[in-house]
């Protein structure tokens, strides 16, 4: 079952997070963020999970993470997430 998400246009982004525009674009060339959207007119749109992402990448920076480490931590955790909803789905439908 899907749910409306918030959506976070470039603008919301950078002003709640304290991040700059070129750091977000580098985020996402880097491969940090991924599976964004745009509107018809064309802007960056962002979902819940894009900003949750980013608050964690901004705290791993301030721990002294590297970029690299933490795409892979992100990784990882995503694998976690998507094993645990998969496990999830399987045992609603086993009872």
């Amino acid at each position: 079952m899907e749910t409306l998400q918030k959506q976070y246009f470039t603008a919301d982004l950078i002003k709640s997070l304290g991040i700059g525009r070129n750091t977000l674009r580098l985020y996402e060339e880097i491969g940090l963020l991924s599976g964004r959207q745009r509107t018809l007119a064309g802007y960056r749109t962002y979902t819940e999970e894009h900003f949750a992402n980013l608050k964690f990448i901004i705290a791993a920076k301030k721990v002294g993470f590297t970029l690299n480490e933490i795409k892979s931590l992100l990784s990882v955790l995503k694998t976690q997430k998507n094993d645990l909803r998969s496990n999830g789905q399987r045992n609603y439908r086993q009872s």
